[in-house]
């Protein structure tokens, strides 16, 4: 909004609820500048005072286009063919209200231009755009004006463009000697003519609206496309039912069902509902009706359907003659193509008509006085308006730039008969890159040399409600994705099968606040498991499927086969885990979106006085030199520092993330506590986390009998596993201290390499102060804080750290076996003995129970393990058999991936053989059945009564068909 200091009392105007106030009434303004402008919005801006001086040092000033005559003026400016030009503003802006929504009145040296429509009261705008221009009186709308007014000005926003811009438009102002004042006013789509009826006809509806009235009965009916952009309109003067019309719809078995809507209003004294179903977003549509029912008689006045149309025609052929007598200035087609409809465009056939984007013309011109075009004749370019002008220019772009998706398709075949049909396809998907815009095609009729017919251009508007938003994270192995590849380039990698041809696409998408969406999509030949992912997710930290859970919404877009859109909302008392995968023909798992949410801690650990401690620690710090610290004084080199560390420990749950900063407390407070605003820290008191790479580094704590001794050592010589199940990250910044970040996945595998710490792993971290020799915590500090801060050299010596330990328990043993693995990922000890089946071509591996003691199986979804109690199970020459009946020397237990087998610690071999035949089995099969891995378990201790098995092979296709329902 603009407002040039309008003095309400001298005008003695009542301001109060003004939406826009215009004024040009200083001389100031119109004298230094060219261009004054205003914006007003009509869905907004429902009070507009826009003020005209009469008189601008000396010249005649007034409203434009009126020509002076206030009292009946009814002048504006609208949309020509190519221009701007006069019409009649009681035409333009229309209501049923008993009053006029404008009026000019002259008070004083100005003219004011009132717009005022009640809250309650409906108006339609039956252009795009209005245009007022406060000018000299001699103003004119030349040629030049024209084209600079509505080419070469952003209309979107309220500007002031001054004299010496010396722009085009400043030198075509420049024979008025004064700048002029424009009041815009746009058209929002709920401000249109509406489509729809009602107890009687009204002038706010569309002119071409079809109303049938029922001869015998009276009842005014019609039918709505709830797919068009033109709002709907219902007008009852009776009893309207369902209440609220459009937000409820009767269906077909007379049933009240909830109708989507946009936007949705009562106006005219809650007689006219208006309401906007589109939302260029395709959703399940549904079909039903409203009626107005009179109060008295209960007899039925109106009826109004509401039904999607699947067949759109554009016949421009019907509209050629129209135009010639009354210019079309828009489109001449506007349509809204939603999955399952076709659009048809008719217009004069032509045998030679140009099918090219890259051409106007053609070698025809000497044999026929014009030539026909249409653009863009394929879909590998697609044009649209683009700007924010009054006429906005055509742009043409590649299809992908604009698009994605491979739902929409344009049959050129008959061009030469005047027909071209697009066709938006149901279970294909399409999305919007960047800011919406409909699409724009056009037929264009170019004569040659004088020929008296002129250039005629038919633009139709397409617009497309989309399958899906574009701009959300999503897995997507497709050449040409359908959600931005940019959001998850961090979150997506390529796995390579071991063992296995092929890749998996795996995202995993964490979600640390409010909610996310996220989507999946299926290559051709891949099915969306488990079951579609409607009601069902696999709970990759417990390797099973599970119900939706409540923080998870498979959101309802248009349906299209392989493609699933999440909706994640943060929980912060349970970590989550969940997400689809994409099977190939096979039941090799090709695409896997996992949806993830840690709880989250912040916590500060305050290094406390001295005196205050209890069971203080000295130890020695490693190598501390090669650490790259602020403030640091030290040469580098290996060398000890002795330190004094205040220890804390924290064991970290699965699914769980600490955000640590430490600070000198000076309140004497041992505990852990919030983190809170550090605004009160003292730059001399920031703190810093060693090691300074803790993504890749750690402390190890080796105890001696002198002192506890910390050494840097590397995460990967100790855990294996998946990838990222471990990940720490240290935030260093000015302005606050140094944070460090501790998160274990949940969804991952944790493997200890150490022998002696098999269960659980310690990490170390201090977090304090350099402690640089005679270059103590005291001597950094102000006298006034150090006094504030009650620190002396006895409370916080040189050296005095936080020593935190964060303890995680692993998921997993560190064993012999296989299963489904990828490259660069050692989730088994790597001297395994890889076989290959001789007959199905299948990867496994060999065990020796009496050299290796225990081994593991490893089958995670959506593949299936056989038998569903492997290792409890066995397959014995294909025949299920129990552990227990082979021996009692063999122990079967489950970590949290793995199926396990082991010896039994006091196993005795007296009454048992070593048997290497025939091996223990168990294997890991697609959905289809395909073996993907067995493991084979060879010299294994039996009991003598233990008899090879005969008999059929048992198989677990029950199994498979309840669990995917195949």
């Amino acid at each position: 909004m603009i407002s040039f200091s309008l003095v309400a009392a001298l005008l003695a105007v009542n301001v109060t609820g003004i939406d826009i106030l215009c004024d040009f009434s200083s001389e100031a303004p119109l004298e230094e500048n060219a261009v004054l402008m205003c914006v007003a919005q009509s869905s907004t801006d429902r009070s507009i005072y826009a003020i005209c001086p009469l008189n601008v040092n000396g010249v005649p000033y007034g409203w434009h286009p009126i020509s002076g005559n206030y009292e009946n003026g009814d002048g504006v400016y609208v949309s020509g063919t190519s221009h701007l030009e006069e019409s009649s503003l009681s035409r333009m802006l229309v209501s049923e209200y008993k009053n006029k929504l404008w009026h000019f009145e002259v008070h004083g040296s100005n003219v004011i231009l009132y717009i005022n429509v009640p809250e309650d009261e409906h108006f339609v705008m039956k252009d795009n755009r209005l245009l007022f221009i406060c000018a000299p009186s001699t103003f004119k709308l030349t040629s030049s004006l024209n084209y600079h007014l509505t080419r070469k000005i952003d209309i979107t926003k309220s500007i002031r463009i001054p004299w010496r811009d010396g722009s085009g438009l400043t030198e075509a102002l420049k024979p008025f000697g004064k700048g002029i004042g424009m009041l815009y006013l746009r058209r929002s789509n709920f401000q249109q003519p509406l489509q729809g009826c009602g107890s009687r006809s009204s002038s706010l509806f569309l002119d071409k609206q079809l109303v049938d009235v029922d001869a015998d009965t009276g009842v005014r009916s019609c039918e709505v496309d709830p797919m068009s952009s033109t709002p709907i309109g219902f007008l009852c003067e009776g009893r309207m039912e369902p209440p609220e019309c459009m937000k409820y719809l009767i269906d077909t078995n007379g049933k009240i069902r909830p109708n989507r809507t946009e936007r949705w209003t009562l106006m005219n004294r809650s007689t006219l509902v208006v309401a906007q179903p589109l939302t260029y977003l395709a959703t399940s549509l549904f079909e039903g009706h409203c009626l107005c029912i009179d109060p008295l008689t209960d007899r039925v006045l109106a009826k109004i359907v509401v039904k999607p149309r699947y067949e759109y025609v554009c016949d421009i052929n019907n509209m050629l003659m129209k135009n010639r007598v009354q210019p079309i200035h828009s489109f001449w087609c506007s349509v809204t193509l939603h999955p399952g409809s076709t659009l048809t465009i008719r217009f004069p056939p032509d045998p030679n008509i140009i099918l090219s984007d890259t051409t106007n013309t053609s070698t025809l011109q000497a044999v026929y006085p014009y030539e026909t075009q249409f653009k863009p004749s394929t879909l590998e370019h697609v044009s649209f308006l683009t700007g924010r002008k009054w006429f906005n220019s055509l742009r043409m772009v590649d299809y992908n730039t604009k698009l994605s998706g491979d739902a929409l398709s344009m049959d050129t075949s008959s061009a030469h008969k005047g027909v071209i049909k697009i066709k938006y396809h149901r279970d294909k998907p399409l999305a919007m890159i960047g800011e919406y815009e409909p699409l724009c095609f056009y037929w264009q009729l170019l004569p040659h040399r004088n020929n008296v017919f002129g250039k005629i251009i038919t633009p139709i508007k397409v617009a497309l409600a989309v399958t899906h938003p574009y701009d959300i994270k999503g897995c997507d192995s497709h050449q040409t994705p359908i959600f931005d590849p940019s959001l998850v380039a961090k979150d997506c990698v390529w796995k390579k099968y071991e063992y296995i041809n092929g890749f998996l696409h795996k995202c995993v998408l964490e979600n640390a606040y409010g909610a996310i969406k996220a989507g999946i999509f299926c290559k051709d030949g891949e099915s969306l498991m488990p079951n579609n992912c409607l009601e069902n997710l696999y709970d990759y930290s417990l390797g099973k499927t599970t119900r939706l859970p409540q923080s998870v919404k498979s959101l309802t877009y248009a349906k299209v086969s392989g493609m699933r859109i999440l909706q994640l909302s943060y929980n912060n008392t349970r970590p989550l885990s969940v997400g689809c995968s994409c099977v190939d023909s096979q039941g090799y798992d090709r695409s896997q979106l996992i949806l993830q949410s840690n709880v989250q801690h912040m916590l500060v650990l305050p290094i406390i006085p001295i005196p205050e401690l209890n069971g203080d620690m000295t130890m020695k710090l490693y190598n501390l030199g090669k650490l790259t610290i602020s403030d640091a004084r030290s040469p580098g080199g290996s060398h000890n520092i002795d330190i004094i560390g205040q220890y804390e420990k924290i064991v970290v749950a699965r699914g769980t993330s600490y955000s640590l900063e430490c600070r000198y407390s000076y309140q004497n407070s041992s505990h852990l506590q919030q983190i809170i605003d550090s605004e009160e820290i003292p730059d001399e008191l920031k703190t810093s986390w060693i090691p300074k790479k803790s993504e890749s580094t750690y402390l190890y704590k080796y105890i001696t009998t002198s002192a506890d001794r910390l050494i840097k050592r590397n995460y990967k010589d100790v855990i294996t596993g998946s990838s990222k199940v471990i990940s720490v990250t240290h935030k260093q910044s000015n302005d606050s201290p140094a944070l460090l970040t501790f998160s274990y996945r949940s969804s991952g595998i944790l493997i200890s390499k150490d022998p002696n710490n098999a269960n659980s792993l310690s990490f170390h971290y201090l977090c304090g102060l350099r402690p640089d020799v005679g270059y103590g915590l005291v001597d950094r500090i102000s006298e006034v804080d150090r006094e504030r801060l009650n620190i002396t050299d006895l409370r916080y010596p040189s050296g005095t750290y936080k020593l935190l330990e964060m303890v995680v328990v692993t998921t997993d043993p560190y064993v012999h076996g296989c299963g489904v693995t990828f490259t660069g990922e050692e989730i088994f000890k790597p001297d395994t003995v890889h076989i290959t089946d001789a007959n199905d071509g299948s990867s496994g591996c060999q065990v020796d129970l009496s050299e290796h003691r225990e081994c593991g199986f490893y089958c995670p979804p959506p593949y299936v393990i056989d038998p569903p109690l492997c290792f409890q199970e066995v397959l014995v020459d294909g025949v299920v058999t129990q552990l227990s009946d082979i021996s009692d020397s063999m122990v079967y237990h489950k970590s949290t991936h793995f199926s396990l087998l082991s010896l039994h610690h006091s196993h005795k071999q007296s009454n048992q053989e070593p048997k290497m035949s025939p091996p223990l089995q168990c294997r890991c099969l697609s959905i289809t059945g395909e073996v993907i891995s067995t493991i084979n378990i060879v010299n294994y201790y039996s009991n003598d009564s233990f008899k090879r098995p005969k008999g059929l092979m048992r198989v677990y296709r029950h199994i498979l068909d309840e669990l995917f329902g195949q």
